[in-house]
């Protein structure tokens, strides 16, 4: 069996030795189960879960204000494209610049 990304190939089988536990009710090897590997268990699924969570969560906010920018800069480029000059495409610029500074702002935290 390969090591899933991110973790040790130990790590993967203590993740498929918990995931057959929670199935079945016992332990693939067959060994009763004890407050040492239940401890163990919850030990690692709590620290690999928060940095996940944690990430996803970053990369979403960084996705969505992405993809804010690209609504407006799509606006732009149309109104450009089908000749649209002077005030209406000052405005559509003006209303793009605060999607990128926010978008500036989240890739940098």
């Amino acid at each position: 069996m390969r090591a899933l990304n991110g973790l040790s190939k130990a790590e993967t089988l203590l993740l498929v030795e918990i995931e057959h536990f929670t199935k079945t009710g016992q332990r693939p090897d067959g060994l009763q189960v004890t407050d040492e590997w239940v401890d163990e268990s919850i030990k690692f699924l709590a620290s690999k879960l928060r940095p996940t969570i944690e990430s996803k969560a970053i990369i979403s906010k960084r996705e969505d204000a992405y993809c804010a920018v690209h609504v407006e800069a799509k606006k732009v480029w149309r109104l450009w494209k089908k000749g649209v000059t002077g005030e209406k495409l000052d405005a559509a610029f003006r209303r793009l610049e605060p999607e990128i500074e926010a978008a500036e702002k989240v890739s940098r935290e």
